[in-house]
């Protein structure tokens, strides 16, 4: 990846819903402007008493939802589970949901992809948070991007607005941006085949993505600050598990 962020023009840009499956799945470098912003105070990393999201052996709290088949579909195969982890079979697409809506959090979770052999194709999954709506493809969210090479990007689903933020050459850079993606600094993933962890932090408005120990973006959310958790199905094979989530809606 280049040093560069390459979102340069100064416009708010609409995404229309046919639009976001192409662009999601070329992931297009596309040029939009970015707005100096001041700092964002950002909280400090609280250790209180985490939570499991996923259980291990159920899905209770979550439901599925497929593009062909809507919410719970009877007899899916998709997502299941297996070892303690949720398991997606990439033969369908779609997404595991939360049942509840959240907000002022800590959420922790680790993943891998199944499939390691050597591929020009991505293996894709993402993070949606701050979900609202109706179920649909896809739910109006924001997205901590989990696919291949490009963990800890952020995609504003159409509807969405989200000032975001990243560190280029040591200088604050950031933008507002609507049903766009915005790139993180710099990869900081495991092998494939590896356990890769994740942490997102939702506070307030704010927010914050985590990829192996390293903060790679953050930034304020405009309209939101807190929604339904869910991650997606995109047609490849993926483990995911120790989903915990702590409260910080008490901290300072």
């Amino acid at each position: 990846m280049s040093h560069g962020l390459t979102l340069l023009d100064s416009s708010l840009v609409d995404f229309s819903m046919e639009d976001y499956p192409i662009a999601h799945r070329n992931q297009p470098m596309m040029k939009r402007s970015l707005l100096f912003l001041a700092p964002l105070l950002i909280a400090n990393l609280l250790h209180g008493q985490a939570t499991p999201l996923f259980d291990g052996k159920s899905m209770s709290g979550w439901y599925v939802f497929l593009k062909d088949g809507g919410k719970n579909p009877a007899n899916q195969t998709e997502v299941s589970i297996s070892d303690s982890s949720f398991h997606f079979a990439g033969k369908s697409i779609g997404y595991l949901s939360t049942e509840k809506e959240y907000g002022d959090y800590k959420l922790t979770l680790s993943y891998r992809w199944a499939d390691t052999t050597k591929s020009d194709t991505k293996r894709n999954s993402g993070l949606i948070y701050h979900a609202i709506g109706e179920d649909r493809m896809w739910c109006n969210g924001m997205e901590f991007q989990m696919q291949q090479d490009d963990a800890g990007d952020l995609w504003l689903i159409p509807g969405t607005a989200a000032n975001a933020r990243i560190n280029v050459d040591a200088k604050e850079i950031g933008g507002t941006q609507r049903g766009e993606r915005v790139l993180k600094r710099e990869a900081n993933e495991k092998p494939l085949g590896e356990w890769n962890t994740l942490v997102l932090i939702c506070k307030g408005n704010t927010f914050e993505h985590w990829v192996n120990g390293k903060k790679v973006l953050y930034g304020t959310v405009v309209d939101r600050e807190k929604g339904r958790i869910q991650f997606q199905a995109e047609g490849h094979e993926v483990w995911i598990k120790d989903i915990n989530i702590e409260d910080l809606a008490s901290a300072k």
